[in-house]
């Protein structure tokens, strides 16, 4: 029996021999970043590039480039990027980071941008310059520029260094740095360093000599609890160690909740009810205030609110859970989602009450296969709840989609990764089984050619799974999107009783998969992809919620899946529940994802009553991994412990601070013991520990 008290994590960090101390540039005004909509200039998601934005804003990003290079920032003044307005701001860097990131995901491709400047001198008057950035870059000095580099791939396998030499004038001179990137989910990032001493200042809000004060009393602050499990809780605020003789001000954002002020020398305030503060996530803005009147923008601050089922599964029987996923998903936000489950209760379906999984699919935006899935089966399920009207616009939909990358038109949809590979093709499969004689505009050809494709798809990409594993294996969000399109080939209509049979194996071997690595309901796992909510709280996973409909366990945050299993005919195998029943075996070993790309992992997790440790096992040592969890260990209640190899302190950019790894580590795991041993070569990169 594995318990606590005997688990073991070794983490070993070799040096990176030959890097010498840089000397940063660590002054500098930030600007943004913004975000401009370039979807209806963009061909495609694999294709990145400037030709792909229109001339106009084009012509914008450099006249409002050579506007912001001929003005000397001062801290909180408005400027103008890419037609959008923002602030200059002070950048701080939070230990250990040198890299300083901004990072947006989102369902539709934006333009990304930011600026920073900085004053500079040297008594040499020359200076070389080294720049480490993802995305395009533009170099301004005194007014002129000095560097362009036009790829603007906002990802983080787009990183690049430039060098760039600097001819100086005598005093002060104006440095500026406008970073931009053209991506679906993107990633501007930031590093300076010289390679002689310079000076640099920026034109901040001095405060009569009290700022360095200030900026120490910044890096007090403090909003706790970082999450939120009841209603009953509230959300404080206050400071470390001595008061301050600054007032600060706590405002969540998108909240109705009113701001809180800290007075000056005191130590906390209560800033909201957990009941006034919105779910599952949001961040807290900082400011400071001077008894003259003077404002300065602070730091933020994370916060996760997760919205769960009740933790009394394990006292109800499943059709009472089977109900209470419906009811909840019904009184859930308005959405193809939500129309579902209403129908699953015998209301009536307007148009109005699935617009925007329409909308979503007529902009072809990302995430659409998801909805769409959703719409496909309210529509073969539950047919007499639906307004012709509402039946039509389905159709309609469905015929005037994009269904793979091998058809025309534009798209901003991701499709390359394992999830949605298979909801695009069982898509393909059922809606060609649908409207067999209806002409689907992108191939311009009757449903049934449609059918014919998705079906050999859908059975290539399950057979893979079945050889080989998953590449995203034991991913807590992505599962639960595999286990929805299983479902659907299952239920829904089709002309091939051998895919629906193939689908159900593949369903019994996916829950088999979840019931021997669950841990209280939820995956506390190494996995192929994760993001910061699945890890810090695993309660929001959406195979969480496939877990307590099937077993009781936990507590979890209604998805797709559990939907779609809750109106479904598959039932899991009672062989395969008991691998979640008490004496089930502790030690389970895999091997996953040896298929198209060539490379698998062996993964070992050992579960226990009081604690669980899992690994992926020599996994691509030294390569990135942008989602990769390779070691977690998890302590009574649902404490997660695990590593990553950052190379920035942000909670969005893949990788980042709590998930993935910039450089991953060589692992292996030994019983209750697991050791990860990262050695460094990027002179950026940092290890940590998060517990």
């Amino acid at each position: 029996m594995i318990r606590s008290s005997n688990l073991a994590f070794l983490l070993a960090l070799l040096p990176a021999a030959g890097f010498a101390a840089p000397a940063q540039i660590k002054n500098w005004l930030s600007l943004g970043p913004v975000s401009v909509d370039v979807t209806k200039e963009y061909e495609h998601l694999q294709i990145y590039g400037l030709d792909r934005v229109g001339a106009s804003l084009r012509q914008d990003r450099e006249q409002d480039a050579l506007s912001l290079a001929k003005a000397v920032a001062e801290e909180g003044a408005e400027a103008r990027l890419f037609g959008e307005r923002a602030r200059w701001q002070l950048l701080r860097l939070t230990y250990p980071e040198r890299l300083a990131s901004w990072a947006r995901t989102g369902g539709n491709p934006i333009l990304w941008s930011n600026a920073l400047q900085t004053l500079i001198s040297s008594d040499d008057h020359r200076a070389r310059l080294t720049l480490d950035s993802i995305g395009g870059v533009r170099v301004y000095l005194n007014g002129a520029s000095v560097y362009k580099y036009d790829w603007p791939g906002g990802r983080y396998d787009s990183r690049k260094r430039h060098n760039v030499d600097l001819d100086l004038q005598p005093g002060d001179n104006s440095l500026v740095v406008v970073l931009f990137a053209i991506h679906l989910h993107c990633t501007t990032a930031f590093y300076a360093e010289t390679a002689q001493p310079v000076k640099t200042r920026v034109r901040w809000r001095d405060l009569g000599g009290g700022r360095a004060k200030l900026e120490d009393d910044f890096t007090r602050l403090y909003v706790t609890p970082w999450m939120i499990r009841t209603d009953s809780e509230e959300l404080t605020a206050g400071l470390d160690g001595k008061p301050s003789e600054f007032a600060f001000e706590f405002e969540v954002a998108d909240s109705g909740a009113p701001r809180a002020r800290l007075a000056p020398g005191a130590s906390s305030v209560r800033i909201a009810r957990a009941s006034q503060l919105p779910a599952p996530q949001f961040r807290v803005r900082t400011r400071a205030r001077t008894a003259a009147g003077d404002q300065v923008e602070g730091p933020e601050f994370a916060v996760q609110r997760p919205e769960t089922t009740p933790d009394t599964g394990k006292d109800w029987d499943y059709e009472r859970r089977r109900k209470y996923v419906t009811e909840t998903a019904a009184a859930g936000p308005a959405g193809a989602l939500r129309s579902l489950a209403r129908a699953a209760l015998g209301q009536k379906i307007a148009v109005a009450d699935i617009q925007p999984a329409l909308m979503q699919m007529e902009r072809r935006l990302d995430t659409a296969d998801f909805a769409f899935h959703d719409l496909v089966r309210l529509y073969c399920q539950f047919p007499n709840q639906l307004e012709p009207a509402t039946s039509d616009a389905i159709r309609k939909a469905a015929a005037n989609f994009k269904y793979w990358m091998d058809e025309p038109g534009p798209s901003s949809m991701f499709m390359k990764s394992e999830n949605h590979q298979i909801l695009f093709h069982t898509l393909q499969y059922m809606t060609g089984i649908l409207w067999p004689n209806e002409t689907f505009v992108e191939i311009r050809a009757p449903g049934s050619v449609q059918a014919l494709k998705g079906r050999i798809l859908s059975l290539e990409w399950i057979d893979a799974r079945q050889r080989y594993g998953f590449e995203e294996w034991l991913a807590p969000g992505y599962l639960d999107k595999d286990v929805q399109a299983m479902l659907d080939l299952v239920d829904l209509p089709n002309d091939d009783n051998r895919l629906a049979m193939r689908a159900s194996r593949l369903l019994d071997l996916i829950f088999l998969y979840l019931t021997t690595h669950e841990w209280n309901g939820c995956l506390h796992t190494t996995a192929g992809r994760v993001y910061l909510r699945q890890v810090v709280t695993p309660q929001t996973q959406a195979v969480a919620s496939l877990l307590w409909l099937v077993t009781g366990k936990g507590s979890a945050r209604i998805g797709s899946g559990a939907l779609a299993l809750a109106l479904s005919r598959y039932k899991v195998p009672g062989e395969v529940l008991r691998f979640s029943q008490p004496g089930a075996p502790e030690l389970t070993r895999t091997q996953q994802g040896r298929a198209a790309r060539g490379f698998g992992v062996n993964t070992v997790t050992l579960r226990g009553e009081h604690a669980m440790l899992s690994t992926a096992c020599d996994y691509r040592k030294g390569e990135r991994g942008a989602q990769a969890q390779v070691v977690q260990a998890t302590l009574p209640g649902a404490i997660p412990i695990f590593l990553n190899g950052a190379n920035s302190v942000s909670d969005v950019s893949r990788p980042g601070y709590w998930m993935g790894n910039w450089e991953l580590p060589r692992a292996f795991q030994v019983g209750d013991l697991a050791i990860a041993i990262y050695r460094h070569r990027d002179p950026l990169a940092f290890s940590h520990c998060f517990f």
